[in-house]
C-alpha cells in the first residue's frame, strides 16, 4: 500500500478486500495488482498506462474502456 508522504506498507488482505472497501469512493481496479485513487492520476498514456507521480501503472485491455469512461466523468 502506497500512501502519499509515507513509507509503503504491507497487508495480509487481498487487493479485492480493499476494492470492496473503497467501491463507493473514487477508486478503480485497473489491473489485478493495482487499486488507484482517481484523484491522484497525473495522466493517461494511450498505450494503456496511468501515470501517478513517477509510477506507470498498467490498465488491462478488458478494463480500459470502462476506465476511460470513468475518468472522463471525474
Amino acid at each position: 500500500i502506497h500512501i502519499n508522504n509515507r513509507k509503503p506498507m504491507m497487508s495480509a488482505n487481498s487487493i479485492g478486500h480493499f476494492a470492496k472497501m473503497f467501491e463507493q469512493q473514487e477508486f478503480y481496479l485497473p489491473h489485478k495488482s493495482h487499486l488507484l485513487n482517481l484523484n491522484y492520476i497525473d495522466k493517461y498514456l494511450n498505450g494503456g498506462c496511468v501515470v501517478i507521480g513517477n509510477e506507470n501503472i498498467p490498465v488491462s485491455r478488458s478494463k480500459r474502456a470502462p476506465f476511460l469512461k470513468m475518468i472522463k466523468n471525474t
